[in-house]
């Protein structure tokens, strides 16, 4: 709206009038960097999330100048989560931050500089206020008529977004009208709504589990949850995803979508909705992205450079680097390019052939892992699908297909392997990264029993199932 419109572009004078990294020394710019990051992505996401970040900062100001010992970094876990993966050089958001309060501190000590302080916090202080006195909330009112629709059409939703602050947002205008048929799942563990208690009530996941099937007596109609839902729990159940934001990072938006999108799924048709704020930087990098190569219809190509450059253009844009104009160009020169790592015909990854016996003998051919990562991602097996994830036990994932980990399940999967047609097993083209989780065995003392615990494979030559997966293409073509 209009009124939104003026505080929503202010973010721009606020980081031009105290937050210029060319007026800074080296070693004080990656504090800046990030906070000007974590600013415009959580603005991005919801005013709420956006005040609440500028009060945590209007309260590290005050405090530097009250000479008050300096803030914990548990103050800023809220901004810091999420953030680093996509944010980085080579600190850490808790790094990064301690850098800036150690900023502010000599900015307060130095009696030159003393009064940038004292501006900065009357700026957030009027830029709080007017946040404050908004008097709707757009982005939500399209969220709601939104959901309405889908739930009129019979469907359950899971509603994703990146921040608690932007969740705790969203239920607080949703609980009075679902009450008990509204859940959560972020970073703080499984929350339901007491009615008797007229209060959030902490579950176990194994509740919400449970509670995401539609024979449950009290089904969840809407799930609310943080990437963190995306780890660990199969929502086949639910049939509509609204991501109320949108990462920087692609490759987590196909991660969401994922954990819904996936054998078992009982609608035949799963309704995605990507909400953003017309005019800005994360318009056109969606609109780039599902005109130029289809991500939201089709498997994402992990080794598009587009999804390799997209959160270091964000993060340039974020730090006053590149104007708006220079990304947009940049993003749509990204997505017209062809992968680097090189395709080959796969008569070419196969030539080595020859027969022993009564088996069928791969040579390794002259071409690296990177090649053989590019030219089976870009060529699935009939009936397979694969998803880029995270690494077991991590929550970003690697656009770098070779280094990075993969869920593969294959509907055809020859027996001799030992693989169910639904079963998905993470693999990997990198060697380091398989030997980093190898299948382990581990002692159950209930019952004195081993169980194993399934670890990441390398697919190489020699390994049966990329073999399996070169002859049924080649069984395909023919």
């Amino acid at each position: 709206t209009d009124e939104e419109t003026e505080p929503y572009h202010r973010i721009d004078e606020l980081c031009s009038r105290f937050y210029r990294l060319s007026e800074l020394p080296p070693d004080e710019r990656s504090g800046i960097g990030f906070l000007m990051a974590v600013f415009r992505k959580r603005l991005a996401s919801s005013f709420e999330a956006f005040r609440k970040s500028l009060e945590r900062r209007l309260h590290a100001i005050v405090a530097v100048q009250d000479g008050l010992t300096a803030l914990t970094p548990q103050t800023f876990a809220e901004d810091i989560a999420n953030e680093e993966a996509e944010l980085d050089d080579e600190a850490t958001g808790e790094t990064a931050l301690e850098r800036e309060q150690q900023r502010l501190t000599n900015l307060q000590g130095d009696p030159a500089r003393r009064e940038q302080l004292e501006a900065e916090r009357l700026y957030l202080q009027a830029y709080i206020r007017d946040l404050e006195q908004l008097p709707r909330d757009r982005k939500f009112d399209v969220f709601a008529e939104a959901l309405t629709q889908l739930i009129r059409e019979g469907h359950r939703i899971i509603v994703f977004t990146q921040y608690l602050d932007t969740l705790d947002f969203i239920r607080n205008r949703l609980v009075h009208r679902f009450s008990d048929r509204l859940a959560c799942y972020s970073g703080r563990g499984g929350e339901i709504w007491d009615s008797e208690q007229s209060a959030w009530r902490e579950v176990e996941k194994s509740e919400i589990k449970a509670r995401s099937k539609r024979e449950h007596p009290k089904a969840i109609r809407i799930l609310l949850g943080t990437d963190a839902a995306s780890e660990g729990l199969n929502l086949q159940q639910f049939s509509s995803l609204i991501n109320y934001d949108l990462p920087w990072n692609p490759m987590r938006v196909e991660q969401r979508i994922g954990r819904i999108d996936r054998i078992g799924q009982e609608s035949p048709q799963v309704n995605i909705v990507n909400l953003y704020v017309r005019g800005t930087i994360e318009e056109d990098t969606y609109q780039t992205l599902k005109d130029r190569i289809g991500i939201f219809q089709d498997v994402v190509g992990p080794l598009q450079p587009i999804l390799a450059e997209m959160p270091r253009i964000l993060r340039q844009v974020a730090r006053g680097e590149l104007e708006l104009r220079e990304a947009r160009q940049l993003l749509d020169q990204k997505a017209q390019e062809k992968a680097k790592t090189a395709i080959a015909r796969l008569e070419d990854y196969t030539k080595g052939e020859e027969m022993n016996g009564d088996n069928r003998v791969f040579h390794p051919p002259a071409i690296t892992q990177d090649d053989l990562a590019g030219w089976c991602l870009a060529h699935p097996a009939p009936g397979m699908s694969i998803m880029a994830m995270p690494e077991p036990g991590q929550k970003t994932i690697t656009v770098d297909a070779v280094g990075g980990c993969h869920a593969v399940r294959w509907l055809h999967v020859p027996e001799h392997l030992g693989v169910a047609p639904h079963d998905e097993i993470l693999v990997t083209f990198n060697g380091a990264l398989a030997d980093k989780y190898p299948p382990t065995s581990q002692e159950n003392d209930a019952i004195n029993k081993y169980t194993v615990r399934e670890g990441v494979r390398l697919l190489t030559w020699g390994d049966p199932y990329l073999q399996a997966w070169l002859e049924s293409f080649i069984t395909w073509q023919e």
